[in-house]
């Protein structure tokens, strides 16, 4: 057949199928319509065909003439496929052998592969690469599926606020305390869109990587004439199931909940044997990057994985025939996702979201997102943030990917930003009502503009205030005005909080005036132990000063 002749038989079965589609879905029992090759006894014949998935096929006799698919429609042949009735890859994964275990190793630099969930959520699944702003690659995105962002058991995310993390060591149900991004763009499963992006955070650096694939080097949009021989080989690397590789068969699969699928059948394991699964893709595999299998450390994208069918154990106990299994006696079960430049074109033209796919030339060419500098939030702070999920929530911060917590240095630590009027009135009314509290009152007024400029201008005053938790207390501090249950810890790295503020009064005195230095050691010698306490503790304590302060004079 010639160029030609071969590119009006494809266009004539991609309208057929156009115009076919309604009508196959309204049959009993047809889950999806879509475009691939031919089988005959289980052997692709190199010709496309019309798609038709179905419950089950049954015996001619046992179909009404009216609901019987046919043979061919205006030329095209049609293949009936047992299956597509999908499910979502963000489920407990329950039905998986227990030695399939979530990957939760947290890379650094983050690459795509990598396991994800929203705070408070049990549901994961894959960030599965990058995208960039085509001015700037720096400035990128994870892609994942809109419905692993949008988890059932939690509230729907907002833009721009919603962060999006990586389990802790301690295991994948909802605790995030590595949190990457946040939620800025696509929506909820719908049926002809389910992708979403994650902004990386300042500071944040990433490889154009896939873990135990490579580095990508761009997008290949698969063809109905590669798709016709059911040969195309593709990979993904999910957070569940990790690397798998299997052929794509179909594309343009419509249901009444899909569009524009694309079918992949997983490859046979050669360590399988008869009653095993195996799976292209798994629950918390949801996001992950479909990629070609055509070179060896690098890859192009070509979707996102977002479903696989049902597995013959599911189906048998909804009542439905199982599919065939291979002559090994293995079941195979097939796989969807959503064809990347579709999803990328989505965001572009919904959400007005221009986005290109994020490439390397080569293996570890680290980028790092640009903007938002931070400092290390000390060890004890941080732990009173993660073990409290109401401040953990509220920190603007994000993980260090060891662990700990990085907080922005020129913005508020935590949502809430300054304290209400109401708890601020309330703690100058607690302090007025002592001396020793009226002696930081009035350290404040007089001296406020000169110690923000020396953190702000002199390097010295700026390294010691961070290294010995001002930034931390003074933010904490902040923040237990509206949450009197609080406490501040009894040390900063290890120092007790007086010595920590020794030496933060000495770099102030010897880089500041006169006048700030004596009323420092003012300061200094009314300013009771800290450690350990809320608040209300505090000014108890400058009120038990003030008999002392009272008895000098």
């Amino acid at each position: 057949m010639s160029d030609a002749s071969d590119r009006e038989a494809i266009a004539q079965v991609a309208r057929v199928k156009e115009e076919s589609t309604a009508w196959l879905l309204s049959l009993p029992g047809v889950n999806l319509v879509a475009i691939g090759g031919k089988e005959t006894d289980g052997r692709p014949t190199g010709e496309l065909a019309v798609q038709v998935y179905v419950d089950a096929k049954l015996p001619l006799s046992e179909i009404p003439p009216e609901q019987r698919i046919p043979e061919e429609i205006d030329g095209v042949k049609t293949d009936v496929y047992v299956g597509g009735d999908m499910v979502p890859l963000v489920a407990d994964g329950a039905l998986l052998p227990e030695d399939v275990k979530f990957d939760e190793s947290r890379n650094r630099p983050v690459i795509g592969g990598s396991l994800i969930l929203m705070p408070g959520s049990k549901y994961v699944g894959t960030l599965g690469c990058f995208v960039s702003d085509p001015a700037d690659i720096n400035i990128a995105y994870g892609l994942t599926c809109g419905h692993v962002i949008f988890s059932p058991d939690i509230s729907p995310p907002t833009s721009g606020f919603t962060k999006v993390g990586q389990p802790s060591a301690g295991g994948s149900s909802g605790c995030c305390e590595d949190t990457i991004g946040k939620y800025v763009g696509g929506l909820e499963h719908k049926p002809d869109r389910d992708e979403a992006l994650i902004a990386l955070s300042p500071g944040m650096k990433f490889l154009c990587e896939i873990a135990d694939i490579g580095f990508v080097t761009g997008i290949h949009d698969i063809t109905l004439a590669e798709a016709k021989t059911q040969s195309f080989p593709v990979r993904k690397r999910g957070g569940r199931t990790r690397l798998t590789g299997g052929v794509v068969i179909g594309l343009g699969a419509t249901g009444p909940d899909v569009e524009n699928l694309l079918v992949i059948r997983p490859n046979t394991n050669p360590a399988a044997t008869s009653g095993s699964v195996v799976f292209f893709a798994a629950e918390g595999d949801s996001g992950s990057a479909l990629v070609d299998d055509t070179a060896v450390g690098s890859c192009q994208v070509t979707g996102i994985v977002r479903s696989r069918d049902k597995t013959n154990a599911e189906r048998v106990a909804e009542g439905k025939p199982p599919r065939d299994l291979t002559p090994d006696g293995v079941e195979l079960v097939p796989a969807y996702a959503m064809p990347v430049t579709k999803a990328l074109k989505r965001l572009k033209d919904i959400e007005n979201i221009q986005t290109v796919i994020s490439t390397a030339s080569a293996p570890d060419q680290v980028h790092t997102v640009p903007g938002g500098s931070t400092v290390a939030v000390p060890a004890e702070v941080a732990q009173r943030i993660t073990a409290e999920p109401a401040a953990r929530a509220a920190f603007t911060g994000d993980g260090d990917g060891e662990g700990g917590l990085r907080a922005p240095v020129a913005s508020a630590w935590f949502a809430e930003g300054r304290p209400p009027e109401e708890g601020l009135a309330t703690l100058r009314a607690g302090l007025e009502a002592s001396d020793a509290g009226r002696v930081l009152i009035a350290f404040w007024r007089d001296h406020q503009q000169e110690v923000n400029g020396l953190i702000r201008r002199d390097r010295r005053v700026a390294l010691v205030w961070h290294r010995r938790g001002g930034a931390a207390l003074l933010q904490l501090l902040m923040h237990m005005v509206s949450r009197a249950e609080l406490a501040l810890p009894e040390t900063i790295d290890g120092r007790p909080l007086l010595e920590c503020a020794d030496e933060l009064a000495a770099v102030l005195s010897a880089r500041g005036t006169p006048a700030l230095r004596t009323d420092l050691e003012r300061v200094r010698r009314v300013l009771p132990d800290i450690g350990g306490r809320t608040l209300e503790e505090i000014i108890f304590a400058l009120g038990a000063v003030r008999q002392e302060v009272g008895g000098d004079g």
